[in-house]
Formats: structure tokens, C-alpha cells, sequence
């Protein structure tokens, strides 16, 4: 029933009209209180879905706050750790160019003490050549050459006091090379005759 045909009922005010609008209002009382449980029991419902999408939201949050922040703590890590590989990286390059500078010097002074040394070689057999000249003048015979020889060996032999390897050494070439000449000269001699 519709408010006009309650309005009617009313203004004809019989009794079954009455009591027809009284079963009507009870019926539409009826069906409002069921809709308005129905409607309570879905906004309960609602509420309680909003509770727990709130919480989910609530959950989401927080774990997204987690893993942002483990991601923060992963980025700053990591940029820790690339930081380090750059350092060591950077430090390495300039061990690399140290040590290629520390080459060159190292060749550099190799090869000055190359040359030194070859210049002291040719000073020491300039020297030593000068000291033979002395040690064997006057030996002009074979005889000679050969008694001053051992008279040297006697004084400069390893085994003895004063001795010394180098010098012997220095001794045993002039000898051969001074003996050499003389068979030369010798043999020479002999040919021209």
C-alpha cells in the first residue's frame, strides 16, 4: 500500500479499513524493522570489512616501511662497498704509477751505475795496466819475466798473509800476455835471420 490509499483508509474511518491499515502499518513496520537489521547487519558488515582493510593497509605500510628501510640499509651498503672498490681501485692506479715511476728510476740508475761501472772497468784496467807496467819492469827477457813472475806469486798468493785473489788474478793475465810477446818477438827474431 501506498500513502494515498493509507490516507484514504484513515479519512473513510470504517473499522476494516482501520484494521487493514493497522495490519499494513504492522506489515511495513515489520518489513522496515527487517530492513533496517538487514541494513545494520551490512553496515556491521562494511565496518567490520573497513577494520580490516585498514589493518591490511595498517600491515602493508608498515611492511612497506620495512623494505624501504631495508632497501635504504641494502643502497647504503652497497654504495659503502662501492666506495671501497673505487678507493681501492683509485689506490691501485696510483700503485700502478708509483711503481712505473719507481721503474724508470730503477732503470735510470741501473743504467748509470752500468755505465759507472763500465767506467770504473776501464779506469781499473787502465790502473792495473799502469801497476803490471811497475810490477814487471825491467823484466825484458824471458828468464826474467819468468823470475819476477814467481817472485810476485811468493809476495801476492791468496795463501798467503797479504794476498789477493783479484791481483793474482790481474798477475796470471799480464804474465801470459807479456810472455806471449816475447815468443812473438822471439819467433819474429828468428824468421828474420
Amino acid at each position: 500500500m501506498d500513502q494515498n490509499h493509507s490516507d484514504e483508509l484513515l479519512g473513510n474511518g470504517d473499522q476494516n479499513s482501520l484494521e487493514e491499515l493497522r495490519r499494513f502499518l504492522f506489515k511495513e513496520s515489520c518489513r522496515l524493522k527487517n530492513q533496517e537489521s538487514a541494513l545494520d547487519d551490512q553496515w556491521q558488515k562494511l565496518e567490520k570489512e573497513r577494520s580490516e582493510l585498514k589493518e591490511e593497509i595498517d600491515k602493508a605500510g608498515k611492511k612497506l616501511q620495512e623494505q624501504r628501510a631495508e632497501f635504504e640499509h641494502d643502497r647504503s651498503f652497497f654504495d659503502q662497498k662501492m666506495q671501497i672498490l673505487k678507493d681501492g681501485y683509485d689506490k691501485l692506479s696510483m700503485d700502478r704509477k708509483n711503481l712505473e715511476l719507481e721503474k724508470k728510476r730503477i732503470i735510470q740508475e741501473r743504467m748509470m751505475l752500468q755505465e759507472d761501472i763500465a767506467n770504473a772497468d776501464i779506469r781499473l784496467k787502465e790502473q792495473s795496466a799502469g801497476l803490471m807496467n811497475v810490477l814487471f819492469r825491467g823484466a825484458d827477457t824471458s828468464l826474467s819475466l819468468k823470475k819476477r813472475y814467481k817472485d810476485l806469486m811468493k809476495i801476492f798468493h791468496p795463501d798467503n798473509m797479504n794476498g789477493d785473489d783479484e791481483l793474482v788474478q790481474w798477475l796470471n793475465i799480464e804474465y801470459s800476455k807479456l810472455k806471449q810477446e816475447m815468443d812473438d818477438a822471439m819467433g819474429d827474431e828468428a824468421s828474420q835471420k
